[in-house]
């Protein structure tokens, strides 16, 4: 019996739909480690990286927008 494996978790994000592309360059070794933590993680590269990405972009700069006085 074949098992599905599924290209995304399936979790939708509460930020919205991912629509929108981000090309970088990375050296051998984060790409590695990128792989290697997603497979850890049981979730692809790029919703690895999109869940880091997240967690600065809303989470700690949004802590410092507010430290700032500017929400």
């Amino acid at each position: 019996m074949a098992t599905t494996s599924l290209s995304r978790s399936g979790v939708s994000s509460p930020l919205g739909k991912a629509d929108r592309r981000l090309d970088i360059l990375v050296s051998e070794d984060l790409e590695n480690a990128i792989i290697t933590m997603a497979t850890l993680k049981g979730v692809g590269k790029s919703e690895f990286v999109r869940s880091l990405l997240e967690r600065v972009m809303f989470g700690e700069f949004a802590m410092l927008k507010k430290m700032a006085g500017g929400e």
